[in-house]
């Protein structure tokens, strides 16, 4: 059995069919992420700084290949 999506069927994939840019979508993320660490202990915020935001890649928003 294939998992085929139905044509109108709802999921996080089909907001880019229906009109929602996937940049707005990356941003939004990007800034939760962003909140979410802040908001957490000072240990977690600094290993993301070094892991994550001090990466060259790190939260692009750019179009998947594919």
């Amino acid at each position: 059995m294939t998992n085929k999506r139905r044509r109108g069927h709802r999921n996080c994939w089909s907001f880019a069919r229906e009109g929602i840019a996937i940049r707005q979508m990356c941003h939004a993320l990007k800034e939760k992420v962003k909140f979410t660490v802040k908001k957490s202990n000072r240990r977690v915020a600094e290993q993301f700084h070094e892991d994550v935001l001090l990466s060259p890649n790190a939260l692009k928003c750019e179009k998947a290949e594919g």
